[in-house]
């Protein structure tokens, strides 16, 4: 069985469509199916559209969370709660075609775990396009991956990763990393992107830039890396600064008074400062990280499945 996690936000006008398609797109292959829709705190009337879903339609569990949880957060929530042997993953907005999930799930063999899909050409605005390139870049960096793979909200997952996924306890998921953490068994499949139906994108600048520094502190080390470095260098130049002005003080014997000792103690302490912090930082990021083993990174409302009715 598939089972079909979608995060929900603002898609009361295209839940009636994406659940249409996905519900013939399954049929008409013979694939058993599930379909798991998370309503992220929508502020629209999503929530309502669900329960008339689950109402009229069989094999479909509606979540609603207590707030806006955030994609990532509302994706963990819904794998959670999968029972399938493969889970797919995908936007609630129809520029994932529901068509393409058999071609996506047919990829998946011994040597898959995971099938991305990538795009010829993608119909977003520039905002997020551009988003995308720098959060797939930097991924690629983090996790050293070798093939360059192209990320994407659409994908399939085996059930293996996705029940190590969900053990993975942290308050700011990244899908992308999580799976990545766990196999490098990952394979990218073309497809056609499609256009927006409904609205706009909900990514703004202030969301990618939230979600890049999350990928950054909980999935590398790259922050203190850099901030070590930097102590590092400070401090190393701050020593060169030091013995060239003890070596004009001493030997040419020219060199204003107190400034030497002044400019020598302010660059050596604050190369001395950039390191402890530095080894502040690497113990709080590992505290927080202990701390926030056992918090839930969403809290459920209230969980409607069309077979209970």
């Amino acid at each position: 069985m598939i089972s079909i996690v979608i995060p929900v936000y603002r898609a009361a006008k295209t839940l009636p469509e994406l659940e249409r398609r996905l519900r013939n797109a399954m049929q008409s292959n013979g694939l058993s199916y599930e379909l798991i829709l998370v309503n992220d705190g929508s502020p629209d009337n999503s929530w309502e559209a669900l329960v008339e879903l689950s109402k009229q339609q069989a094999n479909i569990v509606a979540i609603n969370l207590g707030k806006n949880y955030g994609q990532h957060n509302a994706l963990v929530c819904g794998l959670s709660a999968v029972q399938g042997d493969f889970v797919v993953t995908m936007d609630d907005d129809l520029q994932h075609a529901p068509e393409e999930i058999p071609r996506l799930v047919s990829r998946l063999n011994k040597e898959v775990d995971v099938v991305l899909a990538s795009w010829k050409s993608k119909k977003h605005g520039k905002v997020q396009n551009a988003g995308s390139r720098f959060m797939t870049w930097l991924t690629n960096r983090i996790f050293a991956s070798k093939k360059q793979l192209q990320f994407s909200a659409f994908r399939v997952i085996r059930r293996q990763v996705v029940d190590e996924m969900i053990q993975m306890h942290t308050q700011f998921p990244f899908i992308d990393g999580m799976i990545m953490q766990i196999t490098d068994k990952i394979v990218n499949v073309e497809i056609e992107h499609q256009e927006r139906k409904h609205g706009s994108s909900n990514y703004s600048y202030s969301k990618l830039v939230s979600l890049a520094f999350n990928l950054l502190i909980n999935y590398s080390s790259i922050p203190i890396r850099v901030v070590s470095f930097a102590g590092v260098s400070v401090s190393i130049l701050s020593f060169i600064l030091g013995l060239i002005y003890l070596i004009q003080k001493i030997i040419v014997g020219e060199a204003p008074l107190g400034w030497t000792t002044l400019a020598l103690m302010l660059s050596f302490y604050n190369g001395v400062l950039f390191l402890i912090l530095a080894i502040l930082g690497e113990y709080l990021s590992r505290i927080l990280a202990e701390l926030g083993r056992n918090r839930r990174a969403f809290t459920i409302k209230e969980i409607i499945r069309s077979s209970d009715k």
